[in-house]
This record gives structure tokens, sequence and C-alpha cells, in this order.
């Protein structure tokens, strides 16, 4: 076998070589074109991102060219910083949340920005409580990015509901997960004494 391989070798080794050096100049290529690109990628993003945080940026007209010359890689994040930068000054609530909730059911957006344009949208409880939870249970899904976040909302409206019951069969689910962070689950415990305690009083 090894006679083999060596008479196939020196019989075809320009060729392997030729493949070979193909390969690596590829690898090269693809590499140098790929830093190039993040770093363009880099200094775009920071460009709008300094853009939208200008003062300037507050006019309607510059902020939506900022926006419809960004990459479409770029331009969910960017329009998740710009509305919730004007939602954190009450300034047209409505029309922002519109925006969150279009860019949560829009096709070919990463889920993870569908997700937490949703979030965002239904803390500021838009819509009736059955209406948010409805929105929500989607996220709750195994595999989803603010699966835990999502779950914890729709306790807190079961809670200001008064469906104790509810609240905690969701929360008691957040705290017993292998996969929920540590933070996430100290708090879960501290809402969760609360709210037996709401429940104890209240029979």
């Amino acid at each position: 076998k090894n006679d083999q391989l060596l008479a196939f070798f020196s019989k075809h080794k320009n060729r392997i070589f030729a493949v070979v050096a193909i390969i690596v100049v590829g690898i090269i290529a693809y590499s140098s074109w790929y830093s190039r690109k993040n770093k363009h990628m880099e200094e775009i993003t920071t460009a709008l991102v300094n853009a939208l945080r200008s003062p300037a940026s507050k006019n309607e007209i510059i902020s939506a060219g900022l926006l419809s010359d960004a990459p479409v890689e770029l331009k969910p994040i960017l329009m998740l910083m710009k509305s919730g930068r004007k939602l954190s000054v009450n300034e047209e609530v409505e029309k922002n949340l519109n925006d969150l909730l279009s860019l949560s059911q829009k096709q070919g957006v990463d889920i993870i920005w569908k997700d937490l344009a949703l979030i965002i949208y239904v803390s500021y409880r838009p819509k009736s409580s059955s209406e948010l939870i409805a929105l929500l249970e989607p996220l709750m899904a195994d595999g989803r990015p603010f699966r835990f976040t999502a779950m914890e909302l729709v306790g807190m409206i079961h809670l200001n509901n008064g469906a104790h019951d509810k609240s905690l069969e969701i929360l008691k689910k957040i705290k017993k997960s292998k996969e929920a962070p540590d933070s996430l689950k100290r708090r879960i415990s501290v809402l969760l004494n609360y709210i037996e305690n709401i429940a104890e009083k209240s029979l």
C-alpha cells in the first residue's frame, strides 16, 4: 500500500502541489477578505451609532437617512436603539411601539432582534393582558433567546391580574431550569416568596 501511495504521489505530485497551493491561497484570501469586511462593518457601526446618539439625529429626516444607508445586517439593531431612545423620553411612543411590533414580525430578520423588539414592546403594556400573553407565549419555547425574560413577563402579567397560581406556575419553571441565569433565579426566588405571601393572606 505504501508503494502504491508513493507511486501515485510521484505520478501526480505536480497536480497535488497545485491543488494544495490553490487551497492555501484561497484560505489566505478569504481570511483577508473576511477580516477587512469585519473591520469595515465595525467602522460603519461605530459611525452610525455615534451619529444616532448625536443631537442632530433627533431630526427625523436625518435619522431616517442614517438608517436607510446602513448595511442590512445592522438595520434591526439600529432601529431598536432609535426606538428605545425615543421611548425612554416618551417621544412618539405609539409610532415607535408600532415599529417594534413590526420588526418582531418581519421576515428575514434574525430571531434575536425580533424577540428583543417584542420584549421591549410588551414591557410598555400597549395591549390587553391576554393579547400580550399571546404575543409572548411563542418566545417562551425552548431554544428562544429570551425565553426566561418572556416567562418572567408573563408571570408578572398574571400577578398584576391577581392570577397568583398561574404566576407561581410559570415563575417556578424559571427557578427549576438549569439553563436560567443565577441572577435571574435569585430575583425570581424573592418574587416567589412575595407572591406566596400575598396568596396566603388572600385565603
